[in-house]
């Protein structure tokens, strides 16, 4: 039996504040749309598809395992597909890039899907924490991040 698939979105905002990307947090990864790379590596839409292009036509990952396609409503209220990339596209991307905003990206992406995971585990049955500790790890996660999924913004 398979768990469910959780997804949540959240805010990235870089160290000076210049940086807001909407990252979507869904089955162990951080996916991101190509427009969200130009804002975070600060490149132009040739560049980073290049990039891309180049992660793949140099076998470096697989597309059918990174890309995936999500239904997002516009400004306009219509629904569209939209691909976005995973943390190893991401990755691959802002080393070829050289961004140091992309390294501050990836230790703040590895450190909330590791926060995930651990939230996730805990039994929501019951009502009740464990321990004391995940309570102080949510209260520190539920200030920090800005969160568009109600789960994640209020401590029992």
């Amino acid at each position: 039996m398979q768990a469910a698939s959780h997804s949540s979105f959240l805010l990235y905002t870089g160290s000076d504040g210049s940086v807001n990307v909407s990252v979507l947090v869904q089955d162990e990864t951080v996916w991101i749309t190509q427009e969200a790379m130009q804002q975070l590596f600060g490149r132009v839409k040739s560049t980073i598809s290049e990039h891309i292009s180049n992660v793949f036509s140099e076998k470096e990952l697989d597309r059918d395992s990174v890309v995936r396609n999500f239904r997002t409503t516009a400004a306009d209220r219509k629904s569209y597909h939209v691909q976005y990339f995973n943390l190893d596209v991401i990755i691959s991307v802002g080393y070829r890039v050289k961004s140091p905003e992309g390294t501050r990206f990836r230790i703040w992406a590895t450190r909330t899907l590791r926060e995930f995971k651990t939230l996730l585990q805990f039994p929501r049955i019951r009502g009740n924490w464990p321990t004391p500790a995940p309570r102080s790890q949510l209260w520190r996660i539920r200030h920090n991040w800005r969160a568009g999924d109600r789960r994640w913004t209020h401590a029992h």
